[in-house]
């Protein structure tokens, strides 16, 4: 899934993340990633478990039981913190008291995987109320999640501030005032306007790196979790020797070694990096089935310092995510071969099944890019190479479109130019469900799995 166009498209809308606000359902859209997109961050602190014995456990059928995990709230209680003019206080008034209330009453439950709230006051006696927010995995770095949140609370579109410190208001009048942690976001009010901004501020004047992931770490993700944006949350490194489903192939602060932000430059490198590692460890991505996910900064990021560069891999089945001890390099059938007018699910690469089930992809055979050199972001070589099948699949109820997938620029550079050519539908630019085959007749499934 790694290297130029080589990656399934998203659904072409944005992931929604829905909140339960009073009774009723709002809606904010964040930025999408997928395997390739540019998310990262850097810092030399490492919290590797890869080397730590434990206990196997599993169920009565047999399968692996899930790891325990650092609860988030203690990742949340490391991001509070005393700043230059403030200090923490046990007993603050009732008044306070009602700050950090109206903070927790305005953050939607189902969002907080872990919280922590804490009382500062400066010198000349102001008090604020702080509660530090670590959101389910899925959102964690999002660089986008706090300005949405906001938007879906209140319905306002907020103006990005030179500070960092949003702002915003609850249902009751209280002013509340946010900032990103990196991994999560804290939220400050005060009777004192300035008091809480100038503690923000001063979090954001002495922040420090977030925990990222090390070569060999192993990762636990929940069934309904998906890799999170960067920086990376420390609580979901494992053991390697127990349950897990995610390993770093490569994880380094000074990944990326331009001396100036070159965006391709940088992308080359990762998906090079990532590609070989890759290679040594499984064979070539053409025909194996662990999935390339890899990280790089943006230019914000490399702006602030950051240099991370990370190969992770996971296996989807059709059952979903595989869960494994050890070494995922011991286990079996890590074979990708499917045979052309194979149909998948919706993770690629990934198992095999009927055309007549649902299914988003189907794999239409082989194509050779003409290039002898690896193509810029201009070409169309990739794309080229997978065009002419096209003119081999049936016209239905939605447009059909092909991609490659499977070539990354490290077996690029030793000869290989085969890549897997996999079709896909869209109704409304929206990739959609299907019954059957693109070679003949095939059917939309509507979002309530009705076919139409």
């Amino acid at each position: 899934m790694n290297g130029y166009e080589a990656r399934p498209p998203h659904r072409f809308v944005s992931r929604l993340l829905v909140l339960a606000i009073a009774g009723s359902l709002a809606v904010v859209a964040c930025t999408p990633r997928t395997p390739g997109k540019d998310a990262s961050s850097e810092t030399p602190e490492t919290t590797s478990t890869t080397g730590t014995e434990i206990e196997v456990e599993v169920d009565s059928d047999g399968n692996l039981l899930p790891p325990q995990r650092e609860d988030p709230s203690q990742v949340a209680t490391d991001v509070l913190e005393p700043v230059a003019g403030f200090e923490e206080i046990d007993s603050p008034p009732e008044t306070v008291n009602d700050l950090l209330i109206s903070i927790d009453a305005w953050l939607p439950p189902d969002l907080v995987a872990g919280d922590a709230e804490a009382v500062y006051s400066d010198t000349d006696g102001s008090h604020v109320a702080v509660v530090s927010v670590i959101p389910e995995l899925t959102w964690r770095g999002d660089p986008g999640f706090v300005p949405d949140l906001i938007e879906a609370l209140s319905g306002a579109d907020p103006e990005t501030p030179a500070t960092g410190v949003f702002t915003t208001e609850t249902p009751g009048g209280a002013v509340l005032y946010l900032w990103s942690s990196g991994d999560g976001f804290v939220v400050a009010s005060s009777f004192d306007e300035e008091a809480a901004v100038t503690y923000l501020s001063g979090l954001e004047e002495q922040r420090r790196p977030n925990a990222t992931w090390s070569t060999g770490d192993c990762l636990f993700l929940e069934e309904v979790e998906d890799l999170p944006y960067a920086p990376f949350p420390r609580d979901v490194v494992v053991p390697c020797s127990g349950a897990h489903n995610a390993e770093v192939l490569i994880g380094s602060g000074t990944g990326t070694d331009s001396d100036v932000f070159d965006g391709d430059a940088i992308e080359n490198q990762r998906n090079y990096d990532c590609d070989q590692a890759y290679n040594t460890a499984f064979g070539d991505q053409l025909t194996h089935a662990p999935g390339l996910v890899t990280y790089m900064p943006d230019e914000d990021e490399w702006d602030r310092g950051d240099r991370y560069l990370a190969c992770v891999v996971i296996i989807d089945r059709n059952e979903g995510r595989q869960v494994f001890s050890g070494a995922m390099t011991d286990l079996d059938n890590l074979e990708f071969t499917p045979e052309v007018g194979a149909c998948l699910l919706g993770s690629l690469p990934a198992d095999t099944i009927g055309c007549s089930s649902p299914h988003v992809y189907q794999y239409v055979g082989s194509g050779i890019v003409d290039s002898d050199t690896w193509p810029d972001a201009d070409s169309t070589a990739f794309d080229d190479a997978c065009q002419p099948f096209l003119d081999t699949l049936e016209g239905g109820p939605g447009t059909l479109e092909v991609f490659p997938i499977g070539l990354g620029p490290y077996a690029f550079e030793n000869g290989e130019r085969t890549v897997r050519c996999m079709a896909f539908a869209t109704v409304d630019d929206v990739l959609v469900d299907v019954l059957g085959g693109f070679a003949g007749a095939w059917r939309v499934l509507s979002t309530d799995g009705v076919a139409t």
